[in-house]
């Protein structure tokens, strides 16, 4: 898919790689960011470390990945996941198509009665993952991810503090984009 959006481009190069073994030499970046990838692979901290490995000291890393306790950690979220196996990939399709046309309107007027809204919390965390953003193609898309992979984890600010801190890299501050959000200046003393 990427190959085909940047077909026409010729300022980018397409490269498929591992992320714990990059196909590049060490400071060949001015930056280098990672969104929505670590936390689906076995030592996000590792890929962080390899990240910086290829940006050039001074440049900046940047970082987001889940955040413990919000809508990827839901035990609704782990349920459904557990359950791709079985429903395969056509099943997680359904459901994040079922629940960001029907299932998040639904929940959106349930939370406008404080008597239902409680209600409507539990069973999103506890029974059926239910994301409220409002374009219903980005709820498709976000339900899909968070029910289809075979590694998820999720992860607090001082745990993505510290990966940047053994990464090498300075100044890392807290983006408001999500709580484990970061950037940081690469140093070579990693």
């Amino acid at each position: 898919a990427a190959r085909q959006n940047f077909a026409n481009d010729p300022d980018v190069l397409i490269v498929q790689g591992d992320v714990l073994r990059p196909p590049f030499k060490v400071g060949v970046f001015d930056a280098g960011y990672t969104i929505g990838v670590l936390h689906h692979t076995p030592d996000p901290a590792a890929g962080l470390r390899c990240l910086t490995r290829t940006v050039r000291e001074g440049g900046w890393v940047a970082c987001c990945v889940y955040p413990r306790g919000e809508f990827y950690d839901y035990p609704s979220v782990a349920r459904f996941r557990a359950l791709r196996s079985k429903l395969g990939y056509r099943g997680a399709l359904f459901y994040s198509w079922f629940s960001a046309y029907l299932l998040a309107p639904l929940f959106e007027r349930m939370f406008r009665y404080g008597c239902l809204a409680e209600h409507a919390r539990r069973i999103e965390r506890e029974l059926l993952p239910v994301l409220h953003i409002p374009d219903a193609r980005w709820r498709v898309l976000d339900i899909f991810d968070a029910i289809t992979p075979e590694i998820a984890s999720t992860h607090t600010w001082p745990e993505l503090r510290s990966w940047f801190e053994s990464a090498g890299c300075r100044d890392v501050v807290q983006t408001p984009w999500c709580q484990t959000s970061a950037v940081g200046i690469a140093s070579r003393d990693c």
